[in-house]
């Protein structure tokens, strides 16, 4: 006589089938964790902000940007010709950014 095969069945409490699932949603994980990594890193762009000179002559002052936040390494700085605004930037050792650009005024 021929033998019976018998179909294999999983079950939620069988630990073959929960060890199997863990394994696929680990792999999972680390898909979406390198290709966040990976997107994030490569993909950063320079934001361009520009000096109002709105409340004071601080750098450091958000108030005194067009974005109302203070400069970063990745910023682009633009800074209009000093009869423009009110107040022109005191810039002091520490000041960081990605570009920097003096905008004079044309005569």
């Amino acid at each position: 006589m021929g033998e019976k095969k018998e179909k294999v069945r999983y079950a939620a409490n069988d630990n073959k089938f929960v060890e199997s699932i863990r394994r696929v949603l680990f792999i999972i994980s680390i898909i979406f964790q390198f290709s966040f990594i990976f997107l994030s890193a490569n993909h950063s762009y320079a934001a361009d902000i520009t000096w109002t000179g709105g409340t004071s002559t601080d750098w450091s002052t958000s108030t005194n940007w067009n974005t109302g936040t203070v400069p970063t390494l990745s910023d682009n700085i633009i800074i209009s010709d000093a009869s423009t605004t009110p107040n022109d930037p005191n810039i002091s050792s520490g000041i960081v950014c990605n570009n920097m650009s003096v905008v004079e005024l044309e005569s």
